[in-house]
C-alpha cells in the first residue's frame, strides 16, 4: 500500500474516531445523571439494532462498488482485447499497410495509459485520446473490401470498434456516478446514532478500547467504500493494466520502427 493510501486512511479513521468518542463523550454529559437502572438494558438494544441497520447499509453499498470496480476490469480488459485485434487485422487486411491507422492504434492505447486514466479520475476523457479514436474509426469506415477475405476482415474490425465505443461510454459512466452524498451524510449520521447509546458504559480503559476497535474498522470500511466509489483516483482500485500488456506485446516496438523511418499517422 503506498504511503498517501496509509496516510488517508489514517485520516479517515482518526475522522471516524472523533466522532464516534465525540458523541460518547456528549452522551455521558447530557445523559449520564438522567439514567435510571434499566437504561443500560435498553441502551444495549439500541446499539444492536442501529449497528444492524447501518451495518446493512455499508454492506450493501460495499457490495455495489466492489461489482462496479469487478465489472469495470472485465470491460477494459474486453476494451484492450478489441483495440489488439483491430492493430493486427489491419495488418491482415494490408499486409505491411494500413501504417497510419496502426500509428494512430498503438497511439490511442499509449495516450489512454499515459493520459485518460489521470482525467478519468475527474469524471473527463482525454480529447487526445478522443482525436486518435476517430482517426481509427473513420478510416476503418471508409475502407472499400475488394475480396471476401477483406469484407469479413473489415465486418469484424466495425464489431471491434463497436466494442471499443461501448467499453469506452462505460469507463466514463463509471468514472462520473460514484457515491451519492446521501449515502454520506447517512454514514455519519448513523456512526453517531450508534456511538450515542455507550454513554451508558463507564469510561474505563477496557471500555474506551472497545468502542476505539469499533471506530477504526469503521473507518477502514467507509475508507474502502470511498476509495472504490471513483476506481480511476488513487489507490486506484482499477488499473490499465491491459492496455499496457497489449502495449509492451507488439505496439511499442511498431511505433519505435515507425518514428525511426519518419512515418506520420
Amino acid at each position: 500500500m503506498a504511503m498517501p493510501t496509509i496516510f488517508f486512511a489514517l485520516g479517515v479513521v482518526m475522522l471516524v474516531g472523533l466522532a464516534v468518542f465525540g458523541a460518547y463523550a456528549a452522551g455521558r454529559h447530557f445523559f449520564n445523571r438522567k439514567a435510571s437502572e434499566d437504561t443500560k438494558d435498553l441502551s444495549g438494544s439500541v446499539i444492536f439494532r442501529n449497528g444492524s441497520l447501518h451495518g446493512l447499509l455499508l454492506a450493501l453499498v460495499f457490495a455495489q462498488a466492489q461489482v462496479n470496480v469487478v465489472e469495470l476490469r472485465r470491460t477494459t480488459s474486453v476494451e484492450a482485447a478489441a483495440i489488439a485485434d483491430l492493430f493486427y487485422d489491419l495488418d491482415r487486411y494490408e499486409p505491411g499497410g494500413n501504417i497510419p491507422l496502426r500509428i494512430a492504434a498503438a497511439r490511442y492505447v499509449k495516450e489512454v495509459m499515459e493520459v485518460e486514466w489521470e482525467t478519468l479520475a475527474r469524471g473527463k476523457f482525454d480529447s487526445s485520446a478522443w482525436a486518435l479514436w476517430d482517426d481509427v474509426f473513420n478510416g476503418v469506415l471508409d475502407m472499400v473490401p475488394d475480396s471476401p477475405r477483406r469484407t469479413a476482415l473489415r465486418e469484424r474490425m466495425l464489431h471491434d470498434i463497436d466494442t471499443i465505443s461501448e467499453c469506452r461510454n462505460i469507463r466514463l459512466a463509471d468514472s462520473s456516478s460514484g457515491i451519492t452524498g446521501l449515502f454520506w451524510l447517512i454514514a455519519l449520521i448513523g456512526i453517531i446514532f450508534v456511538a450515542l447509546p455507550y454513554f451508558c458504559y463507564q469510561p474505563r480503559r477496557v471500555n474506551l478500547v472497545l468502542i476505539g476497535t469499533f471506530a477504526a474498522y469503521y473507518g477502514l470500511v467507509v475508507c474502502a467504500i470511498y476509495t472504490m466509489s471513483n476506481p480511476y483516483s488513487p489507490p486506484r482500485t482499477v488499473t490499465p493494466l491491459p492496455f499496457k500488456q497489449i502495449y509492451e506485446d507488439g505496439m511499442q516496438q511498431f511505433l519505435a520502427e515507425h518514428q525511426e523511418t519518419g512515418t506520420q499517422p
